[in-house]
């Protein structure tokens, strides 16, 4: 296996393990903003018109979406890209429309400039520390972009 093809598979190795670790705990995590997550998907894929999306979790409540991206190491590109599928989440997934749509990025080892970063853009930040556990990184006054408007 050449380089390249190895960090490939390692880095979606990781960000795998951090899907595993967020996702019993994701169900509890929005509450303090009144999204009672009902379920949840690993990995959807959809595509409509030529354009494909897939998401790292889906979480489904009974008003709300939360498209939330998982990421070993999180970098502005990808929260970009995160950004830029919000704004087109609606077209491959017409079934969410109506409800209210907020993004969430989840990753190991967060840097301060990320977690301000995607907070300032109205997004959650989950991160997994150390004992394997998941915390929710946005101050409970927080008040998160619905990118479904």
């Amino acid at each position: 296996m050449m380089t390249t093809q190895r960090t490939e598979f390692f880095d979606v190795r990781r960000d795998q393990m951090v899907e595993t670790l967020i996702t019993p705990e994701s169900l509890q995590l929005f509450q303090p903003w009144g999204i009672s997550i009902r379920n949840l998907c690993c990995r959807a894929v959809a595509e409509r018109d030529g354009k494909q999306m897939e998401t790292g979790l889906l979480l489904e409540s009974a008003s709300s979406t939360i498209f939330v991206a998982v990421s070993s190491q999180l970098l502005i590109e990808f929260i970009d890209d995160l950004l830029s599928d919000l704004t087109e989440f609606h077209h491959c997934f017409p079934k969410y429309k109506g409800y209210r749509l907020y993004g969430a990025v989840a990753g190991l080892d967060l840097s301060l400039d990320i977690i301000r970063y995607a907070t300032r853009r109205g997004l959650f930040v989950l991160s997994v520390n150390g004992n394997d556990t998941v915390r929710l990184l946005n101050d409970v006054t927080f008040a998160p972009r619905d990118f479904g408007q």
